[in-house]
């Protein structure tokens, strides 16, 4: 089953795409919260109204407004408002990771028509509901992270600009303080970062690279999104100032200098 998302253009004028069912865990780095939330007009433009998607939901309300603006609330529809709990169908963060395992484990549900069944997660900001979730909730998230193709549950998870280089570190096991690799060991035997990182940049950019990563497909935005920018710390330089593939993480996007996992997320690291 294809979920495909159109997302702008490249220069010669053909439509980029991205099939969610290969490209997950979507993970969507937003120098604000207009470019995250045309995104998510895209996704329920392209989506919203398919009878074949049930949809999970953790967004703040205006997030959840942007998306349900292009959908007229579909019926197969759970929410948590992380600012309106009261205003969602799930109350709390725990009922809604409950619901993602749920969502995770079922990889045979069916409608009458014979037609499986996806589910898409979408979650404004997964650094905070990482800060935010208990050790154990924590523990069934990143078995979630890491193994998206034997699911149908799908995912699209925001993050600003200042958290994107964390994002190895939370999907890849890493070795211990002092720990040495066999030396019969392959570098190419060790696994890549699953899912796919879209970097929503300014001046009507969208780059497309694996989370964390350096080498970047670069295209256009619609051009209703260029209007949706607004400034922000983490900016991309204008069109032609620089190449993606020659940018590191130094000078794009810029970080704090102290950055680290957040303080519930340094699990994921010790966790195979």
């Amino acid at each position: 089953m294809t979920a495909d998302i159109p997302l702008g253009h490249h220069s010669d004028g053909t439509t980029v795409t991205i099939n969610l069912t290969d490209a997950t865990p979507l993970f969507v780095t937003y120098p604000d919260k207009k470019q995250w939330h045309a995104l998510l007009g895209s996704v329920g433009t392209a989506l919203g109204k398919r009878s074949d998607i049930r949809w999970l939901m953790c967004l703040d309300k205006k997030s959840m407004d942007a998306w349900i603006a292009e959908n007229n609330r579909p019926a197969l529809l759970e929410t948590f408002i992380t600012d309106e709990p009261e205003s969602g169908d799930l109350i709390g963060r725990k009922p809604f990771l409950k619901s993602m395992m749920k969502a995770f484990r079922d990889r045979s549900v069916k409608k009458k028509s014979g037609r499986p069944m996806i589910c898409i997660c979408i979650i404004d900001d997964i650094w905070d509901l990482i800060r935010k979730t208990d050790r154990s909730d924590a523990q069934k998230l990143v078995r979630i992270l890491r193994a998206p193709q034997i699911s149908g549950l799908k995912m699209i998870a925001g993050s600003s600009a200042g958290h994107r280089t964390l994002f190895p570190e939370l999907l890849l096991p890493r070795d211990q303080p002092g720990h040495q690799r066999p030396v019969n060991e392959q570098p190419a035997s060790i696994p890549a970062c699953p899912g796919t990182e879209l970097i929503l940049g300014t001046e009507g950019l969208i780059f497309k690279t694996s989370p964390g990563g350096h080498q970047w497909e670069k295209w256009y935005a619609p051009a209703t999104w260029t209007s949706a920018a607004e400034p922000g710390p983490h900016m991309l330089p204008p069109p032609g100032s620089m190449h993606p593939a020659a940018v590191d993480t130094d000078t794009y996007p810029s970080s704090p200098a102290d950055e680290s996992l957040p303080e519930n997320a340094r699990m994921f690291t010790l966790d195979n």
